[in-house]
């Protein structure tokens, strides 16, 4: 069996479409763990379990969910889980800047922390 935890295949996608930013393990962890725990519903878990437990060859289960059924579900959860890791990173706060580690803060979401605008600029000296 299993098991109901998908935080390698969300871990996995990260590494793997982010692969030019320095991001720690453990801020990975609980990136994906969160992650998991907000935004994946029980009904579709099973199948995103069935890919963690194969995520160490992700490169090409990439390609091949590409090609199934699941293409548009599997994409559209790829792009949600790169687009929240970014938000809820410092990466935005520090200009987009690829050369620094990038550090989890915590999940973004726009009802929780709508004041946390990584786009905001208070430069009010200029």
């Amino acid at each position: 069996m299993l098991g109901n935890d998908c935080s390698l295949f969300v871990m996995a996608v990260i590494r793997h479409r982010l692969d030019y930013l320095s991001i720690p393990e453990d801020d990975l962890k609980k990136f994906a763990d969160d992650f998991q725990k907000n935004r994946i519903h029980e009904t579709n878990r099973r199948f995103w379990v069935f890919l963690s437990a194969i995520s160490f060859i992700h490169p090409i289960v990439d390609s091949l969910v590409r090609m199934s059924s699941r293409s548009q579900q599997y994409e559209e959860l790829c792009i949600a889980i790169q687009e929240t890791f970014l938000l809820s990173s410092d990466f935005f706060f520090h200009a987009a800047d690829t050369s620094r580690t990038i550090n989890y803060i915590g999940s973004f979401d726009p009802w929780e922390r709508p004041c946390s605008n990584p786009f905001a600029r208070f430069d009010f000296d200029k």
